[in-house]
């Protein structure tokens, strides 16, 4: 379905992406830097080099879906953890809703709440 949920795994390129790029190249980044699959079903996003424009592609079960938002004025910030060497990471749906929003993360502050570990907290 046509939909971003907290169900899913959002995935971050660390590195700005051409918006030229469409299904076939980001599915090409994310075989071959992330070594991911793209039919996961997972998200997957990438950015503009001058932070203006976001691409967002996911499988939905039967066909790609690629979202595409660019700015009229503005930014998005982006949540960048300190660099591990991977060239991708993963966003928690709350903060992705933040910057989807405009928020600014530099402030905010999460509340603790119980959370169900994830896929990547059990490896």
């Amino acid at each position: 379905m046509f939909s971003l949920t907290s169900s899913i795994r959002y995935w971050v390129c660390r590195r700005t992406v051409h918006m030229r790029n469409g299904i076939n190249g980001l599915s090409i980044i994310i075989q071959g830097e992330f070594k991911q699959d793209p039919t996961s079903g997972d998200a997957f996003v990438f950015f503009s080099k001058d932070c203006s424009s976001v691409k967002i592609l996911r499988w939905d079960g039967d066909g790609y879906i690629i979202y595409h938002k660019r700015l009229a004025k503005g930014t998005f910030e982006q949540s960048r953890p300190t660099s591990d060497g991977s060239v991708k990471y993963e966003l928690q749906w709350e903060r992705f809703c933040l910057i989807m929003q405009g928020v600014s993360l530099k402030k905010i502050r999460f509340r603790k709440r119980f959370r169900l570990p994830s896929n990547s907290d059990l490896q």
